[in-house]
């Protein structure tokens, strides 16, 4: 499973990649710094050193608001000092004056059918051999 951050600076785009590897024993940082893995070269100053970090719980991405001063918000809602919140595709996070986008890939089904869970806050692949959705329970149901 991966996730793709995308933001532009002074007309500059960046992206970058980060996958649930590389975040499995300790969250990735997202800041101003250079000891982050990923750096936002924000000429405004408006991001912090180290702004966020991105690590995985229950199998989903979230985000952790490190700044103290500079503001976080997540689709359009702001994250106090230390809060967390999932992360998904489509996603809109600002850290300062700077906009990422979230993109998100599936893990690999290797060719094997697979249907996204119905549930409005899960929509992972699941095998549509089991009854339920292993993550949250939702009864699965499809159509052939």
């Amino acid at each position: 499973m991966e996730i793709t951050l995308h933001w532009e600076i002074d007309g500059q785009s960046e992206q970058l990649t980060v996958t649930d590897f590389d975040i499995a024993n300790r969250p990735v940082y997202v800041g101003r710094s250079q000891s982050c893995q990923v750096v936002i070269a924000d000429p405004n100053s408006s991001v912090s050193r180290r702004h966020a970090e991105i690590f995985l719980q229950d199998d989903d991405f979230h985000l952790r608001n490190l700044s103290q001063r500079s503001v976080t918000y997540i689709n359009g809602r702001r994250l106090g000092h230390n809060q967390t919140a999932p992360i998904k595709s489509g996603f809109l996070v600002r850290l300062g004056r700077i906009t990422l986008q979230i993109g998100y890939r599936p893990p690999e089904t290797n060719g094997k059918f697979m249907i996204n869970c119905s549930h409005p806050d899960c929509d992972r692949l699941v095998n549509p051999a089991l009854d339920q959705c292993p993550w949250d329970g939702t009864v699965l149901f499809w159509e052939n």
